[in-house]
């Protein structure tokens, strides 16, 4: 039900409290269903968020009577700082349970929100990327899970271009020599010793007529 994690968001145990952890007082951070992206609100349903922030309260206080933790144990929640959906439910909650709250707004960095959220769909067809510092592009040149990406333009089309995607996209590619890998069937010849002169044997051949 509930992780143990440090304060740089390093996970513990799953379902459970590890000893150590608890010794350190670290705040407690529970797993939620649903999306934590930066930038935008949650994505998923606030029903089932408010149902597993108040069994994990719960857990928060069996843990605190039980094994005579501090009573300022928290929860934790990574949630950014545009959660609002989900503010008035874990005040209310906080509210009925008299606990508190350790909010993380930071760790991801934006790249890897906009990579998140760029990938988190079926279709892998084509991504555009708009920028002008090279070492970002390449890496979302790199990390984008799309056949193809568009770097400051907008063209995708041409003979040499080996259009197509992945994902619910499809597979292969329409275009370019990749194109023609769906008609031709690749042989490999392998060539054991046939009484040629080996590259070895012809430098000491050259060095002696020399």
């Amino acid at each position: 039900m509930a992780w143990v994690c440090d304060h740089d968001g390093s996970a513990g145990v799953d379902r459970g409290v590890s000893h150590n952890a608890l010794q350190r007082k670290l705040p407690i951070a529970p797993k939620f269903t649903g999306r934590f992206n930066k930038g935008v609100d949650y994505a998923g349903d606030p029903v089932q968020f408010e149902k597993e922030f108040d069994e994990d309260l719960y857990v928060l206080a069996f843990a605190v009577r039980e094994f005579g933790l501090p009573s300022t144990l928290k929860l934790s929640v990574h949630s950014g700082s545009d959660k609002f959906s989900l503010y008035p439910i874990i005040r209310k909650l906080l509210k009925k349970h008299g606990a508190g709250l350790h909010v993380k707004t930071a760790g991801t960095t934006w790249l890897e929100e906009v990579i998140g959220l760029a990938n988190d769909t079926e279709y892998g067809l084509a991504a555009y990327v708009c920028g002008r510092d090279m070492a970002t592009i390449m890496q979302l040149v790199h990390r984008l899970a799309f056949g193809m990406v568009a770097v400051n333009s907008a063209t995708f089309t041409g003979a040499p271009i080996p259009f197509g995607g992945g994902k619910a996209s499809g597979l292969g590619r329409e275009g370019g020599i990749e194109g023609f890998d769906p008609f031709v069937e690749t042989k490999y010849v392998c060539l054991g010793h046939l009484g040629l002169p080996q590259p070895q044997d012809a430098c000491e051949s050259n060095a002696s007529s020399d």
